[in-house]
């Protein structure tokens, strides 16, 4: 890299470091590219049959022209692509549904301030037709469509500066259900909360049989708030040091344990300074997971340097079922990169990284029903900054890594030593072994061996380890390493002597 600056007497200097770069953390192999589309839009994941003729469709703001256009939906009918209708006016997807029940398909649109409610006249028609309810006036954004109050029907939800307000179909009527406050403070300078892109999460969270909600605010605060039947309670809220975080909450069982997790992305301030400086630009993004009945944690944290803020469809998220394993992806635009993270081992790990990439959202759908969901996503080229076109890709599930060892065991010989074993994999040569210790938590490789056991004799007695193995494809293999086994802990500590063995006597019925 080399460094010049220069001074305002037009004296310069110049400087030249090396750095040597190792692999990037995130695979950029792994995934089939599977097709391009000729469209650009602001997508909704929410692929579905909406015109009942066998066709995977879903709805978009058409960005051909670099900003927010009409809604459009789109259809995937064999190998093709097709646009079938589009709004009277400019509105951006946010959920779908049938609200009042009477089986026809209702799109939920937004604009700044505004959101509406599209039905179709009749089932599989146009599903912009009519307009079944409008917020137009009160500051409301449209921001999705799920089951709140468990009447078996979808809620419209929309995101005020004051929090998440319910609409409800009741009396052959839209009726406020309730209202989820917003609790946490502004940002300094401002005498309210704001909300900027637009974004919620639903469901059961922490399993106790109600409903929560979950969004965030221009300060990147985050709330959960609990659905009681009667009213909204906030149960959880977490106070972020960013600002420009509305938007970027998404709820998936990234863990597999049948619960939604609330993946929440806060950027730095967008905003330039008094001396006219922008911040580093570094984005946070946290996973919360419920722990017990309105208690929360942090599962995970990871930051993102070098994003490039900008017009609102440029950074976003998404999350699906990618690998076809257990629990969902998260896929992450930081613009111009695309990173996909998928839960594995007890923790979040980076599967695939690409860059050009500029999508606020993604689709994750089997569009070409080969049994494996392909990733949608808006690309771009190098230095353009806007949406050129859509690309899908696909986790090679076959073909990209080895199996992940399964069965790992350890067995203790004598205060120093101890014998690991493993079941072998197909198509193994080699396996790696990892061991951590309590100083620091880090897997480090101490070994690499051809076969499915070793003895390690080095350790040190009242020292507990833990215990990771991968295997390793050949030379000429296209395979990559396998991800790492699940952990074993060992604890060593000397051989435990009786002091003494006294006899003792049981009648028949105590035996």
């Amino acid at each position: 890299m080399r460094l010049e600056c220069t001074a305002d007497n037009g004296d310069t200097i110049s400087v030249v470091r090396s750095f040597d770069l190792g692999t990037v953390a995130a695979p950029t192999t792994g995934w089939a590219s599977k097709t391009s589309a000729p469209f650009v839009g602001y997508v909704l994941d929410d692929v579905r049959d909406i015109y009942g003729s066998g066709g995977k469709a879903f709805p978009m703001a058409d960005l051909s022209s670099g900003t927010f256009g009409n809604m459009i939906t789109v259809e995937r009918s064999g190998l093709t692509w097709r646009e079938r209708d589009t709004s009277a006016d400019v509105w951006i997807p946010r959920g779908m549904g049938d609200a009042n029940g009477n089986g026809r398909l209702e799109i939920l649109g937004h604009v700044v301030g505004k959101a509406v409610l599209f039905e179709a006249a009749t089932p599989g028609g146009d599903p912009f037709a009519t307009v079944i309810y409008a917020d137009t006036l009160a500051r409301n954004n449209g921001a999705g469509m799920a089951d709140v109050n468990g009447d078996g029907r979808e809620d419209v939800l929309m995101l005020s500066d004051s929090g998440c307000v319910v609409m409800t179909w009741r009396n052959n009527r839209f009726e406020r259900l309730g209202i989820a406050v917003n609790p946490t403070p502004p940002a300094p300078g401002n005498a309210t909360n704001r909300v900027d892109e637009i974004s919620v999460a639903v469901g059961d969270l922490d399993g106790d049989g109600k409903t929560e909600v979950a969004f965030s605010d221009t300060d990147g605060d985050l709330v959960i708030s609990e659905y009681n039947g009667t009213s909204f309670t906030t149960e959880y809220t977490h106070l972020a040091e960013g600002v420009g975080g509305s938007g970027y909450v998404v709820g998936a069982d990234v863990d597999g344990d049948g619960r939604q997790e609330i993946v929440h992305g806060v950027p730095d301030d967008p905003n330039a300074g008094a001396d006219r400086e922008y911040g580093r630009q570094a984005w946070t993004y946290r996973m919360f997971r419920a722990t017990a009945a309105n208690t929360y944690e942090v599962a995970w944290t990871d930051h993102f340097t070098g994003v490039r803020y900008g017009i609102g469809y440029r950074n976003g998220w998404g999350a699906g079922d990618l690998d076809g394993q257990q629990g969902d992806e998260v896929a992450i635009c930081v613009f111009p990169r695309l990173y996909v993270f998928s839960w594995k081992n007890g923790g979040m790990q980076p599967i695939w990284y690409k860059d050009d990439v500029v999508t606020p959202r993604f689709l994750t759908a089997d569009f070409d029903n080969n049994g494996t969901a392909e990733l949608g996503y808006g690309v771009t080229v190098p230095e353009l900054g806007y949406m050129s076109g859509f690309a899908f890709s696909e986790y090679a599930v076959d073909a990209s890594r080895l199996a992940t060892p399964q069965g790992l065991r350890g067995a203790v010989v004598d205060n120093n030593t101890i014998v690991l074993s493993w079941m072998p994999v197909p198509d193994a040569a080699q396996y790696r072994v990892f061991r951590a210790t309590a100083d620091d938590g880090l897997f480090r490789v101490i070994d690499t061996v051809d076969v499915t056991t070793i003895t390690i004799d080095t350790l040190q007695t009242t020292e507990a380890y833990r215990f990771r193995v991968s295997a390793l494809p050949s030379s000429t293999s296209t395979l990559r390493e396998s991800d790492r086994s699940s952990i074993v802990d060992i604890g060593i500590h000397p051989r435990i002597r009786p002091l003494r063995i006294e006899p003792d006597t049981l009648t028949s019925e105590q035996i």
